[in-house]
């Protein structure tokens, strides 16, 4: 049967109208000709206590900008914190996924650092996507970093914490 399919994971054929001179033709063929699927990727991204307590000044990048055409899509970010010898320390700092740099369009709220940043212990703490409102400019071909959108962190005098961030994300070509 033509339009037949087993129960092994494969979707149906789906006939739609015929092409001028052929027989009926697959609706997926012109979806698959007209975007690209987009596969989730996920990356780590591990943060020296000089870098978490510059974040301010100097956002981490996240996901490397995709390319002319391309748009990154972040899905969720887990950010897992290697406690060290002493805790840091924050006073109404938090932090942020944003497009570009510290000053781009943000890609989720404000991440809340009370209770996770000061920590004397491994923790993690998960952060998803808001609604990011982007024109090309803010978004297309533009990194995800990561910004402390108040004052820098302080503390861990030894300097051995460590911040992983765990990033999921889509690319899409909008060619």
């Amino acid at each position: 049967m033509p339009n037949s399919f087993a129960m092994n994971g494969e979707s149906p054929r789906i006939p739609h109208l015929a092409k001028p001179g052929s027989e009926l033709y697959d609706l997926r063929d012109d979806v698959d000709d007209a975007f690209e699927r987009a596969e989730v990727a996920t990356v780590k991204v591990s943060m020296t206590a000089a870098e978490v307590k510059a974040l301010a000044a100097t956002p981490k990048e996240l996901v490397a900008a995709p390319g002319a055409d391309l748009i990154l899509e972040l899905i969720g970010l887990t950010l897992r914190l290697v406690a060290g010898s002493e805790v840091l320390a924050e006073a109404g700092d938090n932090l942020t996924v944003k497009y570009k740099d510290g000053s781009g369009v943000a890609a989720t709220g404000a991440i809340e650092m009370t209770g996770f940043i000061d920590q004397a212990a491994n923790i993690n703490i998960t952060a998803l996507p808001i609604v990011a409102l982007t024109t090309d400019a803010q978004g297309v071909n533009q990194a995800l970093v990561l910004h402390n959108i108040g004052s820098e962190f302080t503390g861990n005098a030894s300097d051995d914490a460590v911040l992983e961030a765990y990033v999921s994300y889509k690319r899409h070509n909008l060619a």
